[in-house]
């Protein structure tokens, strides 16, 4: 048996198991006359009564046995309330300085629990924290306590640089999450002088340094960063990373290729010589030489480009089950209200902007800019084929500089919200309407289409099902060494297994997937899948999110009315996915997200001031790639509108 304390931490912990036995000697060994003379002890009974107050009890105690617990956890809290009601002050403080670690967070919240902070002075409450190692972020827990010592608890939290992390925490994501109440008697300038020591300090965090130099929702009542200070968290941030890494141009580091090759026989020949980490594509020059003509270059960012999936949502958003491992998800620092981006999102980034340049310089050779090849679809394809006529965009001059142009193009694409959120509430573009109008929010764009995107509905059996198919930290991944897959739904594909095969704990959930439908066996008792197309569709739902409903073959669209129908999945019709207009936010502003590239915000008043020249021309092909979504995704729309009329039998390209 283990000497270790009993912990409760929750219902789902890990460790449940382990306290157990220990909990069962010390219920048993208690009764009325049970005398607690040392806090550890009390705090441990604390603690065992959370767990019989849970029901986290061992599977072979029996039910009668459960009965005699709950009534010990009576007794213990009629022991508790005795203990801790006789203490006095010095009892107090010589309970801090005897107090394990573990039970640092439950000394505190006896403090509210049994009152004893009114026994307390400020003074001998300041008194007591001082000679104590009870962290800081346990006592900020308790509102009660914060509101009670205002002024000893401004004093500690200002009294090291290092607890403004502590500050931040409150706005930054983690899986264990806990709400810190800061003193109301520390005033903005107190905050920012606090943050000023902290970036000068040797505990500077760089993570942090990151999320300080934009603004972080939340904290506006406590903290206002000026320019100045940003300037000194961004030199003092490059301060430390070249003393963590030095400077990484001169070698060291993880080497990744980017490479865009213009024709397939170059390509062919670079991924022979390529290593994994590369990442390769090309643009067929070719084929764009002979392929001069409107329809046939839009659609080629459709379909050549990989700017889409097959069931056409776009591919530039940041999909983290399908683009960042386990590890790289939970590095660094970010928000609540963060975008969740990995390494791999920038390097696509790099790739489709490098794409459109090279597009760029071969259509521009047959006198075709990328601009003209949008204004095309709204000025002249959209009316022939869709009797809809758009007002005019202004697309920029050629002649004009790369900043101005793409100033431009981020004013057009809130011309073309504006106009599509007209149309689809009036049915047509009227430039009165229009003019009267505010641009709409992206994701209240709306789409006439039923059922136009999948996604997973809000229950728990979905949400199961797909975790335990497809993630990496599903629990059904690994028998032994020699039967082990990334993900369950692979494991089951490669190998002949039975339920028997699977340990103790993971059958549980093999009998979960065979109730709800997923799973099924053979009359040789291997298990199987009992629908292929379920398991297609999880794995979209997985990697990506969503399903384009009406871009997936007619036996998918089934499976999903079938999901759809038990529950498992929503429908939503928007112009659209959820993923693509969080994405857009990203890019274009900062209403939603504190990480926001919010590039169109930088282009509003002005153009931004920067060193490098390619910087601007990033920008510029990325506001071009948002317009060519918007063309892509319209067009689509319209198309579907058509089919849904009867106009056409199916999906139509642009030509």
């Amino acid at each position: 048996m283990s000497n270790k304390r009993v912990k409760y931490y929750s219902n789902n912990d890990m460790s449940i198991s382990f306290y157990l036995e220990r909990l069962k000697l010390i219920a048993d060994s208690l009764d009325t006359s049970t005398e607690l003379s040392n806090i550890n002890d009390a705090l441990e009974l604390v603690n065992l009564t959370k767990f019989i107050d849970n029901n986290l009890f061992s599977t072979e105690w029996k039910s009668d046995y459960r009965e005699e617990l709950v009534s010990k956890a009576k007794v213990a809290k009629g022991l508790l309330g005795k203990y801790f009601s006789s203490l006095s002050v010095e009892d107090i403080t010589g309970a801090v300085s005897v107090l394990e670690n573990e039970y640092y967070d439950d000394f505190i919240a006896t403090f509210s629990i049994y009152k004893l902070v009114d026994k307390v002075t400020e003074d001998e409450f300041e008194n007591l924290l001082s000679g104590s190692s009870v962290p800081i972020w346990d006592i900020l827990e308790s509102k009660y306590l914060v509101d009670k010592f205002p002024k000893t608890l401004k004093k500690l939290f200002l009294s090291s640089p290092r607890n403004f992390e502590t500050f931040l925490s409150n706005y930054t994501y983690s899986h264990n999450k806990r709400k810190l109440y800061i003193p109301k008697n520390i005033s903005k300038e107190d905050m920012l002088a606090l943050c000023q020591k902290y970036i000068e300090s040797d505990k500077a965090n760089p993570n942090y340094l990151d999320i300080l130099l934009k603004p972080i929702r939340g904290t506006e009542e406590y903290i206002s960063i000026d320019a100045s200070t940003k300037v000194k968290i961004k030199k003092r941030n490059e301060e430390i990373q070249n003393k963590l890494f030095g400077d990484l141009s001169k070698g060291g580091g993880l080497s990744i290729k980017l490479a865009i090759l213009s024709s397939k026989k170059a390509y062919d020949e670079e991924v022979k010589g390529s290593s994994p980490t590369d990442m390769i594509s090309y643009v067929e020059s070719s084929w764009i030489e002979a392929h001069t003509d409107y329809p046939t270059l839009l659609n080629n960012f459709q379909y050549l480009y990989d700017f889409f999936t097959e069931d056409l949502i776009s591919t530039l958003p940041s999909f983290p089950n399908a683009e960042m491992g386990i590890v790289e998800r939970h590095m660094g620092v970010t928000t609540e209200n963060s975008y969740i981006i990995g390494q791999f999102f920038g390097l696509k980034h790099q790739m489709a902007t490098g794409k459109l340049r090279i597009i760029s310089e071969f259509t521009t050779r047959h006198k075709i800019s990328l601009e003209d090849i949008i204004d095309w679809f709204f000025s002249t394809y959209s009316k022939d084929e869709f009797s809809l006529k758009w007002l005019s965009l202004n697309m920029p001059s050629s002649s004009e500089h790369t900043a101005n142009k793409t100033a431009t193009l981020f004013r057009i694409e809130e011309s073309v919200r504006t106009q599509y959120s007209v149309f689809a509430d009036t049915g047509s573009i009227d430039s009165e309407i229009v003019n009267l109008t505010s641009t709409p929010a992206i994701r209240g764009l709306k789409s006439a289409i039923e059922n136009k995107y999948a996604y997973l509905s809000e229950d728990d059996v979905s949400h199961s099902i797909v975790n335990l198919l497809y993630s990496s930290q599903s629990s059904l991944t690994y028998i032994d060494d020699k039967r082990q897959s990334h993900d369950f739904a692979s494991l089951i594909i490669k190998q002949q297994l039975k339920a028997t095969d699977f340990h103790d704990y993971q059958k549980p959930r093999i009998d979960y997937l065979i109730q709800h439908g997923v799973l099924t066996k053979r009359k040789d008792d291997t298990l199987k899948f009992k629908n292929v197309n379920v398991l297609y569709v999880y794995k979209m739902l997985f990697a990506y999110g969503v399903v384009g409903y009406h871009h997936v073959k007619p036996g998918i669209q089934k499976t999903i009315d079938s999901m759809y129908a038990e529950g498992r999945l929503v429908f939503e019709a928007t112009l659209f996915t959820r993923q693509e207009s969080d994405y857009l936010n990203f890019v274009l502003n900062n209403s939603q997200f504190d990480n926001s590239w919010a590039i169109r915000n930088s282009y509003q008043h002005g153009t931004p001031t920067y060193e490098d020249e390619n910087h601007y021309l990033f920008d510029y092909y990325i506001a071009l790639l948002i317009l060519l979504i918007y063309v892509i995704k319209i067009n689509d729309e319209l198309s579907l509108r058509k089919v849904a009329n009867g106009e056409e039998p199916a999906y139509a390209d642009i030509n």
